[in-house]
C-alpha cells in the first residue's frame, strides 16, 4: 500500500519542487485522459492530486507533513519491533481521514 504522498507520486522524500510538480502533472495527465475516454469517475483521484499539491507545494506545509511522517514512521517502527510475534503488521495510513482506495491501483 502506498501510504505517503511521496510513494503515491513515485518520488523520493527529498525530491525538489520541480520533481514534485512533474509527478503531479503526470498524475493529472493520466486521470484527465481517463475522464476524456469516459473510463469512469476519477473525482477521488483528482481530489487527491489537489490535496498533494496543496501540501507539497507550500514549504511550510511540506515541512510539517515531513515531520508528521517521520513521527509516524518512527512510531510504526517501534510498534513493529515490539510485536515480533505477529507475522505482519501494516504501516499506519497517513490519510486515514481521506480514504484513497484508488491509490492501491496506481
Amino acid at each position: 500500500m502506498k501510504a505517503t504522498l511521496y510513494e503515491a507520486l513515485g518520488i523520493p522524500q527529498a525530491a525538489s519542487d520541480e520533481e514534485v510538480r512533474a509527478a503531479l502533472r503526470r498524475l493529472i495527465r493520466k486521470y484527465y485522459a481517463k475522464t476524456r475516454d469516459g473510463q469512469g469517475n476519477v473525482e477521488e483521484a483528482l481530489r487527491f492530486i489537489n490535496h498533494a499539491s496543496r501540501i507539497l507545494s507550500d514549504p511550510g506545509q511540506r515541512q510539517r507533513y515531513d515531520q508528521e511522517l517521520a513521527v509516524t514512521t518512527e512510531a510504526t517502527t517501534e510498534q513493529d519491533h515490539h510485536q515480533t510475534a505477529r507475522p505482519t503488521t501494516q504501516r499506519a495510513d497517513l490519510h486515514s481521514s481521506r480514504s484513497h482506495g484508488w491509490l492501491l491501483r496506481l
